[in-house]
């Protein structure tokens, strides 16, 4: 990937980036498109663009290729970071042997790749099946229940993003997100004592707090 690039760079473009990032540190989705572009200078008018459906374009680009290096078993979730991805020694080895960019006939050609996605596609169908044999059709849902069903979807997306965004969060940032929440709250005392709750203790409170939202 070239610096200061004058389109946005096309999903494969994303691999070598990523992976060389994952082989720093843990890499997140969201952060991980914003960190690339910081790297390789992308301007303001190219990490605006946006998708037909509203996503952020290279958010949505550094997406697909992670889930690429997730099936080419390049990076795997992390085991107790939630969101987080972590490189694996497959995916370390590879970096080794190949210093150009990553294409996307390099992924047909690791073993396993393609029979993931497919496998993944599998699973897809089978969820989307048992999801139309549970739920009424559309023809027998009003547009009342259409609307719960969007609402009910839209809401438990929602809650997923906030907490992702919320465990990248700087910790002083963190820490006065969880006072004003607080005090928006109504619960009294000085903000010195509401900032002597700690990270994690809130971080689980404000994680059943998304799900109650998710399920209003």
């Amino acid at each position: 990937m070239q610096n200061n690039p004058e389109q946005c760079p096309t999903w494969d473009e994303f691999l070598k980036p990523l992976l060389d990032l994952a082989n720093q540190e843990p890499i997140m989705r969201r952060t991980g498109a914003q960190k690339i572009a910081e790297q390789f200078s992308f301007s303001q008018e190219l990490r605006h663009l946006r998708t037909k459906s509203g996503q952020q374009l290279i958010q949505n680009r550094a997406g697909w290729a992670m889930s690429s290096l997730v099936k080419a078993t390049f990076i795997e979730k992390h085991p107790s970071e939630k969101f987080t991805y972590q490189i694996t020694d497959k995916g370390r080895e590879y970096l080794q042997q190949h210093e150009g960019p990553i294409t996307a006939q390099d992924l047909k050609n690791i073993e396993g790749y393609e029979e993931a996605w497919e496998e993944a596609s599998r699973l897809k169908q089978q969820a989307k099946s048992q999801t139309s044999n549970t739920n009424p059709d559309l023809d027998q849902s009003t547009p009342d229940d259409l609307i719960d069903s969007a609402y009910h979807s839209l809401n438990q997306s929602l809650a997923n993003e906030l907490i992702e965004s919320m465990l990248d969060m700087d910790p002083y940032k963190f820490e006065q997100l969880v006072v004003d929440l607080l005090f928006s709250m109504g619960y009294g005392g000085s903000r010195s004592e509401a900032a002597q709750v700690t990270k994690n203790q809130t971080m689980k409170a404000l994680m059943a707090l998304s799900t109650k939202i998710a399920l209003v």
